[in-house]
């Protein structure tokens, strides 16, 4: 059985980021392509992430499958670049993809540590890693299939991917034009400043989450949950196709919103959050 991961479990970690030497005149700033930074935050930190709002266990709510912490994770670096450090902790992440497909709560899969009581959290830097550890002692459990676990791999490795392939078109931007960039182009905030869920804002978040789903989907099929895996293929294709064929005025980044797909959308009182929502199966138990 593996711990349900609830919104007051800590994360501490070590990411590895780009990061700057100050300069000493008349040398300019040395870059440090992968220095390692320390990480920590509660799965609940400052914006308000995927979790059950209503369900609570052991005096917290549920933290869903593919929750991120987003921003203003503390990053502290580990050797002599500290100059991109704030702009790291500004636009950070880390993202939670194990949890059973078949335990849902407000209709979403449950979140859960894929080490019985330890999780590894999917976290930032030039090149994500899964060096998030996430501390999930509990007395409330569920189990996980082999797909589910595959599929949680899977998912990370498709997510960091896509990332990693992000992070490199908008190097170029510089550390903080890449940040809030990439915030409204992939991140779960972007998504808050499109209330539509189309568009060209947190276009990237939608579809490497289709395009995570999809390969989660896969993970499943190879560890033997062929329905539960094709299932989720097939919703992850036909959640990308209507996002591609929706209308959208140019000129709009807000626009080309289907009112049929609002039960994709989850709710926040500051944000919208819509990572791994096309995952919904009507034979789940219910918390």
């Amino acid at each position: 059985m593996f711990c349900v991961m609830l919104e007051y479990h800590p994360m501490i970690g070590v990411d590895f980021h780009f990061d700057l030497i100050p300069p000493a005149p008349p040398v300019p700033p040395v870059p440090t392509p992968f220095e390692p930074h320390v990480v920590g935050a509660t799965l609940n930190w400052v914006l308000p992430p995927m979790m059950a709002t209503t369900v609570l266990a052991q005096f917290g709510r549920v933290m869903q499958r593919g929750t991120d912490i987003m921003n203003l994770i503390p990053h502290i670096p580990m050797g002599p670049g500290v100059l991109l450090s704030p702009a790291e902790t500004a636009f950070s992440g880390s993202k939670s993809h194990f949890g059973p497909a078949s335990v849902q709560a407000c209709k979403k899969s449950i979140a859960a540590a894929v080490l019985v009581v330890v999780n590894l959290n999917l976290n930032c830097g030039t090149i994500p890693t899964p060096t998030g550890v996430v501390i999930a002692p509990n007395t409330v459990v569920t189990g996980m299939t082999w797909g589910d676990i595959l599929g949680g791999v899977m998912a990370m490795v498709a997510d960091c991917a896509v990332q990693t392939v992000l992070n490199c078109i908008l190097a170029p931007l510089g550390p903080v034009g890449a940040g809030i960039a990439g915030m409204l182009l992939g991140s779960p905030l972007g998504f808050g400043f499109n209330a539509n869920g189309r568009g060209a804002v947190g276009s990237v978040g939608r579809f490497s989450g289709y395009f995570s789903d999809a390969a989660r989907g896969a993970g499943e099929v190879l560890g033997g949950d062929e329905a539960q895996g094709q299932a989720d293929i097939d919703a992850a294709g036909r959640a990308a196709s209507e996002d591609l064929n929706a209308p959208v005025d140019p000129n709009n980044p807000f626009s080309g919103w289907d009112s049929n797909d609002a039960d994709r959308l989850v709710p926040s009182p500051m944000i919208t959050n819509v990572a791994g929502a096309v995952l919904d199966s009507p034979a789940a138990e219910q918390f």
